[in-house]
């Protein structure tokens, strides 16, 4: 058996020295935290690399989501149409606004929406639709559920939160959409522990995202450091090579600093407070330095995603099939258990040694809601478990 310590972790798998040496140095140096050239320096290599006339930096994927759908001017009595598999972060982003989310169910091959279940799903009050790119695997009905929205005058928003670096018939994901998100939290392509963007070439919606977000404010100086503190502990305890040995004195140097991946108002759908901060500056930087060298970490995962791919099969469990011309980004590898599996992975551990993850428990993680008429998408967040593709997966 693999020693607690010794599990190879599924988050934060893209910290390295030079972010740890970025996040102490700005510890260390607090004069520039309010500052905006680290952000704006951020911002124009996403766009550029896209290709987008604009990107911004919040303070969340989940953020750029919320801001988005400001941008859009969303209200009570609007829809937006979302896959039967997604976050409950995602959803409180739309509801924040009073908009309303309908699930549409998806399907099997790559757990992203069904085209047809969208078809049945729209009605005269739809004014936006989700594409989601789950796990890294482009949705395989991207091209029809953009045409039908382009037909039905339906904004696109693309869910680039695990597909950064991601590409369908060579054009990249987030070029697809209206508008698109990335995410920088701990389980994403890039890590700032918390931290997002959004990109857009539509005119009228980088005005609406400009303005809002001039008026966004920074987060206080107190999440600041502890953003950065949270950084170094999962740095310290989840991705050294001396983890063991470091454990403990991470745990009362940083400890008491640490920031939540979700906190109880989100899971409650109350109003959290950070969906409406803008990129900090320290943020910024661990986010440019990230963003720098993502892409070369893509064919690692991908070998990951192959080794899994081989046990998976090998053991009679089902995979994803990523559609032709497809360049998945592998965020994480989802494999199809029983239920009985899905329900308790200590197995995993010990048998690969891996700490495997439970996206999605629910059609709405992690939050239990009622939603009708998506059985695959129930289906599969009973079924499917995810392993890890971070830089030490050998």
């Amino acid at each position: 058996m693999t020693p607690a310590g010794k599990i190879t972790p599924i988050m934060c798998n893209t910290i390295q020295e030079d972010d740890v040496w970025i996040a102490k140095r700005l510890l260390e140096k607090r004069e520039n935290w309010s500052g905006t050239a680290q952000v704006l320096a951020a911002e124009k290599w996403l766009a550029q690399w896209l290709g987008a006339k604009k990107a911004f930096g919040f303070m969340g994927g989940r953020a750029a989501l919320y801001n988005i759908a400001k941008a859009l001017e969303l209200s009570r009595g609007d829809e937006v149409i979302l896959p039967g598999l997604t976050c409950q972060v995602v959803v409180n982003a739309f509801e924040y606004n009073n908009a309303t989310c309908v699930h549409a169910d998806i399907e099997r091959d790559t757990f992203n929406m069904d085209a047809k279940r969208f078809l049945q799903k729209i009605t005269s009050k739809t004014r936006a639709v989700l594409l989601q790119h789950t796990f890294g695997i482009p949705a395989r009905d991207t091209l029809l559920i953009v045409s039908i929205a382009r037909e039905r005058g339906i904004t696109i928003i693309e869910d680039v939160a695990h597909g950064l670096g991601g590409k369908l018939n060579q054009k990249k994901l987030g070029t697809f959409g209206d508008v698109a998100f990335f995410s920088s939290e701990r389980t994403k392509m890039i890590n700032t522990i918390h931290g997002g963007f959004a990109a857009s070439s539509n005119e009228k919606i980088c005005s609406n995202l400009a303005k809002i977000y001039d008026e966004a404010k920074l987060p206080d100086t107190v999440r600041i450091k502890n953003l950065l503190k949270t950084l170094l502990y999962c740095y310290y305890t989840k991705i050294h090579e001396d983890r063991m040995m470091l454990a403990a004195a991470a745990q009362k140097e940083y400890g008491s600093c640490l920031i939540p991946q979700m906190t109880d108002a989100e899971f409650s759908g109350q109003f959290e407070p950070m969906y409406a901060l803008k990129m900090p500056g320290p943020v910024g930087e661990l986010a440019l330095n990230q963003l720098k060298k993502f892409e070369a970490f893509i064919p690692l995962r991908q070998q990951a995603a192959e080794k899994w791919k081989k046990w998976a099969l090998g053991n009679g469990y089902k995979v994803a099939k990523p559609s032709k011309g497809s360049y998945c980004t592998w965020l994480r590898y989802p494999v199809i258990v029983p239920e009985h599996k899905k329900k308790d992975t200590s197995w995993i551990e010990r048998e690969l040694g891996m700490e495997a993850g439970v996206w999605f428990q629910t059609p709405c993680h992690p939050q239990e809601r009622p939603i009708q008429d998506i059985p695959v998408g129930w289906d599969v967040a009973g079924t499917v478990i995810n392993l890890p593709t971070g830089l030490w997966v050998k």
